[in-house]
């Protein structure tokens, strides 16, 4: 129950803030006078039902994931996250950035059994999440590999890190880190990590220690396909 009502308070102040910037948006609009007001007043509003749709768009994939049903093929890991590297590479805002892939096939290729969208959807999550908590001259590395029993894939950044009392609280839905609320994102993606993850029968951790240094590794483990 208490989860819960922190659930809704956190909905309630994600989805208040944009609201207002909204409304304050159109009545500046009603009363501009000058184009450059106007101007100002459109954009302020385009950011603000932006960040609605962030939150909003992620509510609703988190939603669909408990009906769902689940593909279970072979998925190569390898190519997947190569997939998504370029992917996410590809973005305006993330051209220019460095991201190292390195995949181990020794002893076994990285393959898992599962869904090929969904587990996609949870790499691009991760390595979004790296681009966007680093500076433009920090570089992220993905490693891939497997140990016979499980398959990993870590992504590691540069950032400022993550303090040891968020760690935990950082997966619970909506929850925002101190050193994560001046970068847009709903506070939904590393819940909906999570989620996929399990539904694959694996998990996620992560590394962080900001007091030894900056960066943040997160690693997920998935039951190796057999």
């Amino acid at each position: 129950d208490e989860s819960h009502r922190r659930f809704l308070r956190r909905l309630d102040h994600e989805l208040k803030n944009p609201l207002t910037g909204l409304q304050t948006a159109m009545t500046n609009l009603r009363e501009s006078e000058s184009s450059e007001e106007v101007f100002q007043a459109v954009e302020n509003a385009r950011l603000a039902t932006d960040r609605l749709g962030y939150v909003l768009g992620d509510l609703r994939k988190l939603s669909q994931l408990e009906a769902q049903l689940l593909e279970r093929r072979p998925v190569d890991l390898g190519e997947l996250a190569g997939e998504t590297v370029n992917a996410a590479g590809s973005l305006p805002a993330h051209q220019g950035r460095s991201i190292r892939l390195m995949v181990s096939n020794v002893p076994a290729s990285p393959c898992a059994l599962g869904d090929r969208d969904m587990l996609g959807l949870a790499l691009y999550n991760l390595i979004d999440n790296a681009l966007k908590y680093s500076a433009v001259q920090d570089a992220i590395e993905v490693l891939v590999h497997a140990d016979g029993h499980a398959a990993y894939v870590e992504v590691a950044d540069g950032g400022a890190g993550i303090p040891l009392d968020e760690q935990q609280r950082i997966f619970e839905e909506l929850y925002r880190g101190e050193n994560a609320r001046e970068v847009e994102g709903s506070g939904l993606g590393l819940p909906l990590v999570q989620r996929v993850v399990e539904l694959h029968g694996g998990d996620i951790s992560l590394r962080s220690d900001p007091a030894q240094g900056r960066g943040t590794v997160f690693i997920l483990r998935l039951p190796a396909e057999q």
